[in-house]
């Protein structure tokens, strides 16, 4: 009978030490949520917005899906909210401001404005080493010899140029008179795109041309599922996102696509002469990069970034 009392009580005390690491799971786990909820999805500070919801921020409110555009749903907000708003994707927090005079000053003042996280990190598993992933000293560097190549002049020097184009879209729209063109808006992206193929690139995307119908549709389709990969990567967590780009075969594929027209813009440009490259340079982004790399890039890597001159070969490949 002792031996059996004993049993009993050692089962007791396994039960009750079961029973607390149950409770103390559901109590962690209850604060955890709390934690995840105060932290990363309650609105803070005076800035409007609609309060998110757990895990799912404001997708679910704005009715934001694959085949809704996220400028529609901040436009929404913005009638709603004003010129400055907060709004979730997710946990991630992102903060619109749609005046453009607080634009151009938060964009000529980046020394008090530096990139989020979201540019600085997550924009970096599509867009590696883009100059809208960089901060500091390495972002001025690069944007001195990128910015400038949009300004408002160099546009206005490349005038005839957007006029050719653009002829060109009408002449097509004339050819067929018979056909009601439903598809204008695509057709405005696809001449916007082949206008900044030429300004930065001097390349014929060839988008416009339909005679080359399977090309255009094909780097067409690329650049429409890349964007679908970044407004879709945008909400989930970083390393949920590099696991699912890494195992995607349509990612991979829509970037052997895009990878091929980089070969032929850098294969074109590297047929050029100095000459032709030094002429160009001031007009041209992709002369401006070439001339802008470093010669020595080991001797540059063992600087500090604040004494780096140039771009690298390999930002100059993104």
């Amino acid at each position: 009978e002792g031996e059996k009392k004993g049993n009993n009580v050692s089962h007791f005390h396994f039960a009750l030490i079961i029973n607390m690491l149950f409770l103390l799971t559901c109590v962690l786990t209850v604060l955890f949520c709390i934690y995840i909820k105060l932290k990363y999805f309650t609105r803070h500070g005076p800035i409007p917005g609609q309060s998110p919801q757990f895990l799912f921020g404001n997708i679910l409110q704005a009715g934001l899906s694959p085949g809704k555009y996220i400028g529609d749903v901040a436009r929404e907000f913005q009638t709603k909210y004003g010129d400055l708003f907060q709004f979730w994707l997710g946990p991630t927090r992102i903060l619109f401001v749609c005046n453009p005079d607080d634009v151009q000053h938060i964009f000529t003042h980046r020394q008090i404005y530096e990139q989020g996280n979201l540019e600085r990190d997550h924009h970096r598993l599509l867009f590696n080493d883009a100059l809208i992933c960089n901060i500091g000293s390495k972002y001025k560097r690069h944007a001195s010899f990128v910015l400038p190549l949009f300004r408002r002049g160099k546009f206005l020097n490349n005038y005839d140029l957007i006029i050719d184009c653009t002829d060109k879209l009408l002449s097509h729209w004339r050819t067929n008179t018979k056909h009601v063109h439903t598809n204008i808006v695509e057709q405005c992206q696809n001449l916007s795109l082949t206008i900044f193929g030429f300004i930065a690139f001097d390349y014929d995307l060839q988008i416009l041309d339909e005679s080359n119908g399977s090309k255009n549709n094909q780097l067409r389709n690329a650049l429409n599922e890349f964007l679908k990969f970044f407004v879709l990567t945008i909400p989930l967590p970083t390393f949920l996102s590099r696991f699912y780009l890494k195992f995607s075969p349509t990612y991979r594929r829509t970037l052997s696509i895009l990878n091929e027209y980089l070969t032929e813009i850098i294969q074109q440009e590297q047929s050029k002469t100095s000459e032709d490259i030094t002429e160009r340079k001031r007009t041209s982004l992709i002369a401006s990069l070439v001339a802008a790399l470093q010669h020595d890039e080991i001797e540059e890597a063992n600087k500090p970034e604040e004494e780096k001159k140039g771009s690298s070969s390999s930002v100059n490949s993104t």
